[in-house]
């Protein structure tokens, strides 16, 4: 066994856990950036189109990342929400609310890619490496790591936990959880648009399920349809002429016909938030602190709200593992991570629901906001991000 030190360690080398290390490097400290997968993924490899929010476009340019994902990032102006069996559509467009564009959807692999290279300048990172335990010395933490050359010793004043909805490190410091499994799972696949929207983004909500259309280029979309999870499951292995017919009978003809174009990805939808996400020296981030479910593609925006925010708060600290600091950032947090939680958890189970009343409700709510330009300004900043990264930030 050899032993290194550094200042932060942080585990998980995903987007989240890539910014953050990127973010903490400009500071000028020393970061080390682990991750059990050998290399990232390929360009190309990756199905998903992630809908970057303002909030977060305004964090990936100061981390000096956007121009890098600019090129590959399509432009969303506008969202059309529309509740099947009900006549209220709602439309939230960026000019709404004073913003230049509503979104940007860029692929996860390119993503990723960008990311990894600019964190590369300013942290150490080792893609061989898995955290194996941890435990308190004084003022630092002692982390155990094991890779393809043995084990390793690292000593650490913080350790951050960036390694998504099934942490390893939440499961050695026992955390609690709130957890909540939606027995649905999400079929994510590219498919091309007969009569596209180009700046427009689409989420349609049905009684199986939500099924959301994220632009990525002239005729391109990813879709997300959200099914019960043993019918998911036998969708993902169909034919595309079987998989199309669902497609299109849930959207509807308003876009022309979908069809299907390269392979297809299955998630499991559950809620799962992390009841404590600072502990001794260590703080939890990203999906591993809050797995949200995709409806209103939430989850890295919020994600990379902590990366900001805690950024933020460690910036002027002289020990950035030192309990008061640890705390303001869970305090500055909670807010943030209580309302999207909730949020997202309400629409993915009140627009499910076949009780009358539950269904008369949602669709007064869709056609009040409708009729409400002030309503929708305040959802469109609220879910833009920005509202809460401010407050975040706010001294």
């Amino acid at each position: 066994m050899f032993a290194s030190d550094t200042e932060i360690l942080i585990v998980g080398a995903g987007l989240v856990g890539s910014a953050l290390a990127l973010a903490l490097g400009k500071q000028g400290r020393d970061v080390t950036l682990i991750e059990a997968r050998t290399a990232p993924a390929a360009a190309g490899q990756d199905v998903r189109a992630l809908a970057l929010s303002a909030s977060t476009t305004r964090i990936l340019r100061e981390l000096d990342v956007w121009p890098l994902l600019a090129p590959h990032a399509h432009a969303i102006d506008a969202i059309e929400i529309t509740d099947r069996g009900g006549l209220s559509r709602v439309v939230l467009e960026a000019e709404c609310a004073g913003l230049a564009h509503l979104a940007h959807a860029c692929p996860a692999d390119r993503m990723l890619a960008s990311m990894h290279e600019a964190a590369a300048a300013h942290s150490r990172i080792d893609y061989r490496t898995r955290y194996v335990s941890h435990r308190a010395r004084g003022e630092q933490l002692e982390v155990e790591v094991e890779s393809t050359t043995g084990t390793a010793r690292i000593n650490a004043r913080l350790l951050i936990a960036a390694d998504g909805s099934d942490s390893t490190v939440c499961a050695a410091l026992g955390c609690d959880y709130r957890e909540y499994d939606y027995a649905q799972s999400a079929i994510i696949g590219q498919v091309e648009i007969e009569q596209p929207t180009p700046e427009l983004a689409h989420e349609r909500f049905t009684r199986s399920g939500s099924l959301a259309l994220i632009p990525s280029g002239a005729t391109h979309a990813v879709a997300v349809q959200c099914l019960e999870s043993a019918r998911a499951a036998t969708l993902l292995g169909a034919d595309d002429v079987a998989y199309d017919a669902v497609l299109n009978r849930r959207f509807g003809a308003r876009l022309g016909r979908l069809v299907s174009r390269g392979p297809r990805r299955l998630h499991a939808l559950v809620r799962r938030q992390v009841r404590r996400i600072v502990h001794a020296r260590t703080v939890v981030v990203g999906n591993a602190a809050n797995t949200v479910h995709p409806n209103g593609a939430q989850g890295l925006n919020l994600g990379l709200r902590d990366v900001a925010v805690l950024a933020h708060v460690l910036a002027p600290a002289p020990d950035v593992g030192a309990a008061e600091r640890l705390a303001d950032y869970a305090a500055r947090r909670a807010r943030d991570h209580r309302a999207i939680g909730g949020c997202t958890d309400l629409i993915a189970q009140g627009f499910r629901s076949r009780l009358f009343m539950v269904a008369l409700g949602r669709r007064l709510g869709l056609g009040a906001l409708g009729a409400s330009s002030a309503a929708r300004r305040a959802l469109i900043l609220e879910a833009s991000g920005l509202a809460a990264l401010a407050r975040g930030r706010r001294a």
